[in-house]
């Protein structure tokens, strides 16, 4: 298995957005934003990397059931903008476990522009194509999220565990999800991974897709008049 396993903004410089709100009394909140897949932001600078893995009863590359990982331009949750796609090709009749992962660069946690966060939080759009697959008697699909130590791979934080991929007929939001405000270190580089499983029956069916944007991770901090950290 390689480092997309799962266990395992526009501030180039750090792979983030940086924005402030003004509110009364000279007090300020203070965030920067993660990650975020949409062509009409930050692509070029802050990109996503597939990959794929095998398991069961079939065999890779003769009966395993193809799986792509494509960045798909227009269709997003806003219009025009890029999305990630996870397809899994037609059954093949094997009883096998499918699996797409992506990955994002490494970017460098900052906090919220610098400041330790009051509040952390995690968000994504989602989007399946998998009702006909889900019919198959002992199919399964669902995705889970991650975010890694860019240095060794392992999990820091994994706000979203075997979310099952039910269809739906647009994009759905999920999150945001308070994440310990702790977890991460500033300084640090991390990773965030998003991995799809598809677990086959023994039908021959067509394929399915699970589609991701907006992908965020978000700090925030209220910082009072006068407050420096």
């Amino acid at each position: 298995m390689n480092r997309g396993r799962i266990v395992r903004g526009a501030l180039v410089v750090t792979g983030a957005i940086v924005l402030a709100s003004a509110s009364s009394a000279g007090a300020r909140t203070v965030k920067t934003v993660y990650p975020s897949v949409s062509a009409s932001k930050i692509t070029s600078a802050f990109d996503w990397a597939g990959s794929t893995s095998y398991s069961g009863l079939c065999l890779q590359t003769l009966t395993c059931p193809a799986v792509t990982n494509t960045r798909q331009t227009g269709g997003g949750v806003s219009s025009g903008d890029a999305f990630l796609r996870t397809h899994i090709g037609s059954l093949t009749g094997v009883g096998s476990t499918s699996s797409g992962v992506w990955e994002s660069q490494a970017f460098k946690y900052v906090g919220a522009q610098g400041h330790q966060p009051n509040k952390v939080v995690f968000r994504l759009f989602r989007r399946s194509n998998t009702a006909t697959l889900l019919n198959v008697a002992g199919a399964e699909a669902f995705f889970s999220s991650a975010i890694v130590n860019a240095r060794n791979g392992k999990a820091t934080v994994t706000p979203f565990v075997h979310v099952n991929l039910t269809p739906t007929g647009g994009w759905v939001k999920l999150g945001p999800i308070d994440l310990q405000r702790n977890s991460l270190r500033r300084g640090q580089s991390y990773r965030i991974v998003i991995g799809s499983t598809f677990v086959e029956g023994a039908q021959v069916i067509p394929g399915a897709d699970a589609d991701y944007d907006n992908i965020q991770l978000v700090a925030k901090r209220h910082l009072h008049k006068g407050s420096k950290r």
